[in-house]
């Protein structure tokens, strides 16, 4: 047990002037100490808004003592159990936080009775992304397909004589324009205008590679199916494509 003890040690011998030698001892029994060790360091996560994500902290006793340990969190989108939890010398404890899709950065502080480190702050780090609008880029009227059909669409949506576009991404991409048709910003600029239909005409003709989408409202991943193959130039064009001003 821990404590100071103390006694003596008799030495006889056969010497004439000192036959017996009595010497004192001393000695204290330390309590021992725990030692904390702990893994992630830091957390970072990506998550869609609305999703969560639980990660495991591992904490272990390296010590030869007793380690009790408390969890805190200090935002309202991290749950971890708060404790307070022993871990015996050797052993190990594994305690999930929960982290949800709702800020940007926090700390997870862990206290314990470990002398050398009695708390240790771990940083959260959220970044939350938009789950997208589901939506093809170029397939302005929804059908599907991506060919000619979907410019004189648009460009019968601009002269005030047909529908609008059937999908409207705002309530997604709250940073887009209201309403935002982003299967006709086909630019990239996150835009729908005249500049898109000119863009689009260059596409059918080969002039550009690809349709681009807004960066900052993308089409949502595994919602939608890939669009069938695009109109050639000179194949099924039922129609010229009619003319708008670029800068409308």
């Amino acid at each position: 047990d821990p404590g100071v003890y103390t006694g003596h040690l008799d030495l006889d011998s056969n010497d004439p002037d000192q036959s017996s030698v009595d010497i004192p001892i001393t000695f204290a029994v330390g309590a021992g100490a725990p030692s904390i060790w702990e893994t992630p360091s830091s957390i970072t996560d990506t998550l869609t808004s609305g999703d969560h994500n639980i990660i495991n902290l591992l904490v272990k006793n390296n010590g030869n003592a007793t380690l009790t340990v408390n969890f805190s969190d200090s935002a309202n989108w991290i749950s971890v159990p708060i404790g307070p939890f022993n871990i015996a010398t050797g052993d190990s404890l594994i305690n999930p936080a929960t982290l949800d899709a709702a800020y940007y950065s926090s700390m997870i502080v862990i206290a314990s009775n470990d002398p050398a480190q009695p708390s240790i702050v771990l940083p959260v780090s959220m970044l939350v992304t938009s789950p997208g609008c589901s939506y093809i880029p170029g397939d302005i009227n929804g059908n599907g397909s991506i060919n000619g059909v979907d410019i004189v669409f648009a460009v019968n949506f601009f002269k005030g004589n047909g529908n609008h576009p059937p999908i409207d991404c705002y309530s997604v991409c709250t940073t887009a324009p209201n309403p935002f048709y982003a299967a006709g910003d086909v630019n990239g600029n996150c835009a729908f205008n005249g500049i898109d239909i000119t863009f689009f005409v260059r596409y059918l003709k080969g002039q550009v590679p690809s349709l681009l989408n807004c960066p900052d409202c993308p089409p949502a991943p595994g919602l939608i199916p890939p669009a069938t193959a695009v109109e050639k130039p000179g194949i099924h064009q039922a129609k010229p494509i009619p003319e708008i001003e670029s800068g409308k």
